[in-house]
Parts: C-alpha cells; structure tokens; sequence
C-alpha cells in the first residue's frame, strides 16, 4: 500500500493546486479502499495480494494512511467523516511502533515487518518522520485547523 498511499497524496496534492476536484475525489475513493486494510485495532495491512490484504505491517504504512486521513480530511470533510473512529484507532495502533528506551534513540519509531512477514525492529528514519508528520496532521484536523494541514501541503 506505500505506492498507493504516494499515488493518493499526488491525486490529492494536484487536485488541490490545479483545482481538479475529480482528482481529490479519486484520492477519496482510494483511501476508502486503502480503509479496507485497516483491522478493528488500527493496524494496517501493508500489501494487497490475490485479492485479498496480507498483514505485513509496516509502521511507514500506518503513518500514510493516518496522514492521507488527516489531508483528505481538510479537503473533502464530509466523505472522510465516517472513517475518523477508524482513524483514531489507527492513531493508537501507530503509537505502538514507538521505541521507549533510554537514549538517543528514545522516541524513535520501528519499522515493522517486510514483504517476507518477518519483522524488522529497527529504528527507522523515515518511518519516525512519517509518523510525526502524521500525527501532527491528526492532530491539527481533530482541533478544527484544517487551514494548517493545507499550508503544510504548499
């Protein structure tokens, strides 16, 4: 689901700017697809194979599809309202991927599993960026200031 979650944000990104509607509502029909990988706890499923979604979860993953939650949010309000439990639960799962030991590395978000399903737990640059991004982006749609999330999307 990464290169999924990337081709969302770019639907997402140009439609905003070219003010292609039709573009921010094929990322909407994305991300409600991309909801379907999501469990009752908030992980996601990192990979869609012969039909069906295989659990190789991926803390990069969780973070875009709480991100792309938070973006679509402020741009189609209405149509990602029914999943904004969903998210939450997601929020909660992606906390789980934070590394709590003393430091440096305290804080810092482990990447999950690979493709093979064996898992990788390791502290992650991109992984941990992701993940604070995301959660500021959630955070800032859950306080009503959707006007930041779409300057931080300039």
């Amino acid at each position: 689901l990464h290169p999924h979650a990337y081709a969302l944000e770019g639907l997402a990104y140009a439609g905003f700017h070219l003010r292609r509607p039709d573009y921010v509502a094929s990322a909407v029909k994305g991300f409600e697809w991309m909801m379907k990988a999501v469990s009752s706890d908030g992980s996601v499923s990192s990979l869609y194979e012969n039909g069906a979604f295989a659990h190789h979860e991926r803390s990069d993953i969780v973070g875009q599809a709480l991100r792309l939650g938070a973006l679509l949010y402020a741009l189609e309000p209405r149509k990602i309202k029914p999943y904004l439990g969903t998210l939450e639960a997601v929020k909660k799962h992606l906390m789980q991927f934070q590394f709590h030991e003393e430091g440096e590395q305290d804080g810092g978000f482990l990447y999950g599993s690979s493709t093979d399903g064996l898992m990788r737990n390791h502290l992650n640059a991109w992984s941990t960026m992701f993940a604070l991004q995301a959660l500021w982006m959630h955070r800032q749609f859950i306080t009503q200031k959707k006007d930041l999330i779409l300057e931080s999307f300039v």
